[in-house]
């Protein structure tokens, strides 16, 4: 086997341990068709996809992702704005 490399996704740095951060957020997700949820635990900044209700504002992340496809209502959001 090689060695495992220091880098984590996609050749960046791994993620900083969340113990290392004040602020938690915890996150439930559904699948829609089993019904099982999973709780994801991340940073307040940490960016995920999500569709938001119609006529809502779209909140811009701490990286400045902006979404510009093809899906209505979709953007790239923090966790705290979930």
């Amino acid at each position: 086997m090689g060695q495992r490399s220091h880098l984590g996704h996609e050749g960046q740095p791994p993620a900083p341990d969340l113990a290392d951060y004040q602020d938690r957020y915890l996150v439930t997700v559904r699948d829609i068709e089993t019904g099982k949820d999973q709780i994801l635990t991340a940073s307040w900044s940490h960016p995920f996809f999500a569709r938001m209700p119609e006529n809502t504002p779209m909140p811009v992340g701490a990286e400045g992702l902006v979404y510009q496809g093809a899906i209505e209502w979709a953007a790239w959001v923090d966790a705290k704005d979930l």
